[in-house]
């Protein structure tokens, strides 16, 4: 279904992010593992190696710019971008003991992130004339409350 695609996932080397990129190598995909986490980056790109599928990894905090760039050279051209990385206030802290750090830190994981890899991304998916993907997955957090 994805063989010979090229598929980047943003925090691919823990959780629901590493779920799918072994998914998407077994289903074909060169998986380009997107983490920021060298152990879990290094790996889930063996878990998906020792069972026949292709990954790298690419070392990179998604809220970096200098990093997002590397990731779109390093990634070559993709055809599907997975954008998983999601962050929440740690602790149990409630909203009113929160701070403008810890909001802007939300931002820019939740939803810069986003915007930042997909435009780093794009052109060579649209330059490719093969057309493409890109996915955005959300945390149930950004449905329902918390304190």
């Amino acid at each position: 279904m994805l063989a010979g695609k090229r598929a980047v996932v943003t925090g691919g080397g823990g959780g629901i992010g590493r779920g799918i990129s072994e998914l998407f190598a077994a289903h074909g995909a060169h998986v380009v593992v997107a983490e920021s986490d060298a152990e879990r980056a290094a790996s889930t790109v063996t878990a998906i190696t020792d069972a026949g599928g292709e990954a790298t990894a690419c070392v990179v905090d998604v809220t970096v710019d200098a990093d997002v760039t590397r990731l779109a050279d390093e990634a070559g051209d993709v055809d599907v971008l997975v954008n998983n990385v999601g962050h929440y206030l740690y602790g149990g802290n409630d909203f009113v003991d929160s701070t403008p750090e810890q909001w802007a830190r939300l931002y820019d994981v939740n939803l810069r992130h986003v915007f930042a890899v997909t435009h780093a991304l794009l052109p060579r998916m649209i330059g490719s004339g093969r057309g493409g993907a890109v996915v955005n997955i959300s945390t149930v957090e950004a449905f329902r409350g918390i304190p």
